[in-house]
């Protein structure tokens, strides 16, 4: 018997994937677990994954390694979270423009950087390679040709920054 507590997937995106011989599986995530995560706080529930025991082995510390057929599809199913990156990034405009709160927000994708932050600092082995303001109204529509315009300046000093 597992125990889980009952907030155990609060705020968190699921994708069950089930490894047993049959895809009658997924039906099974679809009515029994998914309500269950749902009901333990999980967002967002995403059809599940069959892989097959052919396609999936463990290693030393219990993790899971797909072949790439199974990391194909693994694929699709996280790329169905990108509306609700957007949808993320929305929310945390309008809060700030609601709240006008001070947050840090950590990320590799540098569009989202431009979108949502006042400043942006780029770090390069631990030192500041770029400390950019970003001086745009709000809100920033994703059309915005200066707010393309600054993610391609940040993009472009990433990629001349000099490896070490």
């Amino acid at each position: 018997m597992i125990y889980i507590t009952k907030k155990a997937f609060a705020g968190k995106i699921v994708l069950a994937i089930t490894t047993a011989k049959s895809q009658g599986h997924l039906l099974a995530i679809d009515k029994v677990l998914k309500p269950v995560l749902l009901g333990l706080g999980a967002i967002q529930v995403l059809g599940g994954l069959y892989v097959s025991d052919e396609q999936v082995e463990r290693d030393r510390r219990g993790q899971l390694l797909l072949d790439k057929n199974a990391q194909f599809r693994f694929d699709e199913k996280v790329g169905e979270l990108a509306l609700t990156r957007i949808e993320m990034q929305n929310l945390i405009e309008r809060l700030w423009l609601e709240h006008g709160y001070t947050a840090i927000l950590v990320t590799h994708d540098i569009f989202e950087a431009v979108a949502l932050a006042d400043r942006v600092i780029l770090l390069n082995e631990g030192q500041i390679d770029l400390d950019l303001d970003i001086d745009l109204p709000r809100p920033r529509p994703r059309t915005d040709v200066e707010l393309n315009r600054l993610s391609e300046e940040i993009l472009q000093k990433i990629l001349t920054a000099p490896v070490t």
